[in-house]
């Protein structure tokens, strides 16, 4: 009788698991992300920081997890490890990043799942800027504008020929290798 009562009990739990009701209590919902250290846009970032990224639940690496990347602004992918503690994901770049420099982190669909294998389902980026190094002054050129360009910088625009070379032997007198890589004529 006792073996009668377990074989009904079994054979209903069975069932059970396999009606509609239950099928319905699954996860369905894909994790996303819900914030971000720095924030997006955000300035004056130290250049030893980590990066966090919060997930709305908690996840384990996907099968895009090799596919984050963080870029400067000029163009350089930075190296960096990364380890998955309950709903965040930390990146910490393996070297220093540039003072005062734009750099995007891009998370793609994939990169992390939740423990149903759910997938991350919307590629995520944010932006923020370093901090500026503290040994860099503003110069003043004969224009009369004051350019902060730092020991590392991109400058665009528009300059007269005066002016490009005033700011290359500026560069090259603090150790900086400088070139002009697009000129554009400037009427006067």
């Amino acid at each position: 009788m006792r073996k009668l009562i377990s074989a009904i009990c079994i054979i209903t739990l069975i069932i059970s698991m396999t009606s509609p009701a239950f099928a319905a209590a699954k996860d369905t919902k894909a994790p996303t992300i819900t914030k971000t250290s720095p924030v997006d846009k955000a300035t004056d970032i130290m250049k030893e920081s980590e990066l966090v990224i919060r997930f709305s639940e908690n996840i384990k690496k996907g099968k895009a997890i090799d596919n984050i990347s963080i870029n400067s602004v000029s163009g350089n992918e930075v190296a960096y490890t990364y380890e998955i503690k309950d709903n965040l994901l930390i990146l910490s770049p393996k070297a220093k990043l540039a003072y005062h420099m734009d750099y995007t982190v891009t998370i793609p669909s994939g990169a992390v799942k939740d423990a149903a294998g759910n997938s991350l389902k919307k590629a995520y980026a944010f932006d923020f800027i370093t901090e500026k190094d503290p040994k860099s002054k503003p110069i003043e050129v004969t224009d009369g504008i004051t350019y902060d360009i730092g020991l590392q910088a991109t400058l665009q625009g528009e300059f007269s020929p005066a002016l490009q070379g005033y700011l290359i032997q500026y560069l090259e007198m603090l150790g900086i290798k400088a070139k002009i890589t697009k000129v554009t004529k400037v009427s006067n």
